[in-house]
């Protein structure tokens, strides 16, 4: 068998050393379930019909999730471990193409350096009819959120998941 060249030595160090870097730099995911949760009715006024739903979700680190939901809209909200709560109703209603925000998808996406290690983001899809076409189909986009000492906040509103994830793992990676 032939010796390798000097370049294609040099080629399989600079490709193996890259490999290593791209690996060292990608993120991790994990996923919970918008769709396995305790749903509690938040009840009206004497005689009146319930105003909402609460379900309890599953969370990651310490985190539970709340899908709350009221008047044909849905938003997320976050009980930290600490105690505190990040509440992305704003965040969801203004990053939400179309109207009546709900929140779409059966799971959120946690982004984290690596397994074991804490999120630092999160991805999930949201989604509002098109005034334009009221039974056309749904406009949609996907919010990225930091999570950081604690606290949940939305970043950016995205199209594809491509994107999402590479905002996150940006987020990720500081």
């Amino acid at each position: 068998m032939k010796p390798p060249s000097l370049w294609g030595a040099i080629l399989a160090v600079a490709v193996a050393g890259g490999l290593h870097v791209s690996a060292a730099m990608a993120a991790d995911s994990a996923y919970t379930s918008l769709t396995e949760c305790k749903t509690t009715v938040i009840p009206g006024e004497a005689g009146e019909q319930p105003t909402g739903t609460i379900a309890t979700c599953p969370g990651r680190d310490g985190f539970s999730v709340l899908l709350t939901s009221g008047d044909d809209r849905s938003w997320l909200v976050f009980k930290h471990p600490t105690g505190g709560t990040s509440d992305l109703m704003d965040d969801v209603f203004r990053l939400t193409p179309g109207q009546f925000p709900m929140i779409r998808g059966k799971v959120l996406e946690w982004r984290f350096a690596k397994p074991g290690a804490p999120a630092r983001a999160l991805i999930f899809r949201v989604g509002g009819s098109d005034p334009a076409t009221p039974n056309g189909p749904e406009k949609q986009a996907l919010l990225v959120a930091r999570i950081a000492a604690g606290n949940v906040q939305v970043v950016t509103a995205v199209r594809t998941n491509e994107e999402a994830r590479r905002v996150a793992d940006g987020l990720v990676n500081k």
